[in-house]
């Protein structure tokens, strides 16, 4: 994908693809960040890992659709999945200072909020006014 909405050969999507699309890529997000998380993977090898599986489901996807698949076959189909992801570092890069705008802006806000939450006054029970105790 060259972005999460448009997939690898660039060609422009229809309203409810590109809307099925971004409805997998936010479910499949969520997952890995979940994921991620849970079993404290480090970012470097979760992303390699993930790399890997899609090619491991490519090839996968090669024999179920091919009704005599072959070595060669295999192997043309992986460079075409190599290509693909070679578009998708394309795409990447020319969004990279977008990207890094947004999470500065991000960052800093969260950093403010934090700031902010540890000036806020405490109840109580250690909550601040307001915000609602966990659990309830």
């Amino acid at each position: 994908m060259a972005g999460p909405n448009q997939p690898f050969d660039d060609e422009p999507l229809d309203e409810a693809l590109d809307d099925e699309l971004d409805a997998h890529y936010e479910a499949l997000r969520a997952y890995v960040l979940d994921y991620i998380e849970e079993h404290e993977v480090p970012d470097e090898t979760i992303s390699a890992l993930l790399v890997d599986l899609s090619f491991e489901l490519r090839k996968v996807a090669y024999v179920l659709e091919t009704e005599k698949p072959s070595v060669a076959g295999l192997k043309l189909a992986l460079d075409r999945h190599g290509a693909e992801v070679e578009s998708v570092v394309r795409a990447h890069k020319k969004e990279a200072e977008i990207f890094l705008e947004g999470m500065r802006r991000a960052l800093t806000e969260a950093e403010q909020d934090l700031d902010d939450d540890e000036e806020a006054p405490k109840g109580a029970d250690g909550t601040s006014p307001g915000r609602p105790k966990q659990g309830h």
